[in-house]
């Protein structure tokens, strides 16, 4: 039975939190957790220079294309990192992101309406939210 995949796109936008070993620890816990439920792979939208330090190569290398872009040219952010070996042999596919990719601060900040307020402000590239 093929396990589907874990996407997630992490953002570099909060600079005071880099360089901290953050966002590493957070893959790092993804990638155990993903390979302890059985995942095949995970595939992240994201940094090459960050990911392929922890085995992430290009998705075109297993015959995975982000679509709508052209197959013959390189997308260097989208990355795979396979947990099963020959996950994706015999395999050709395109990734179609989500939409919820593309949501914006307006549309954040209208669903935050649904629920009760919270104390929200706002640092240089960085939103601090006190519940």
């Amino acid at each position: 039975m093929v396990k589907h995949i874990i996407l997630w796109q992490l953002k570099e936008e909060f600079s005071e939190e880099q360089k901290k070993g953050l966002g590493q620890k957070l893959v790092q816990t993804t990638l155990s957790l993903a390979q302890k439920y059985g995942y095949g792979a995970v595939v992240v939208v994201g940094n090459p220079k960050f990911f392929s330090k922890m085995g992430f190569v290009p998705a075109n290398e297993y015959n995975v294309f982000y679509a709508k872009l052209d197959r013959t040219k390189p997308a260097p952010f989208f990355l795979i990192k396979e947990l099963q070996n020959g996950y994706f042999d015999d395999t050709a596919a395109d990734f179609e992101p989500n939409e919820v990719f593309g949501v914006t601060l307006d549309e954040v900040e209208e669903f935050d309406k649904n629920f009760e307020p919270k104390e929200k402000s706002q640092k240089k590239n960085k939103i601090v939210v006190k519940i």
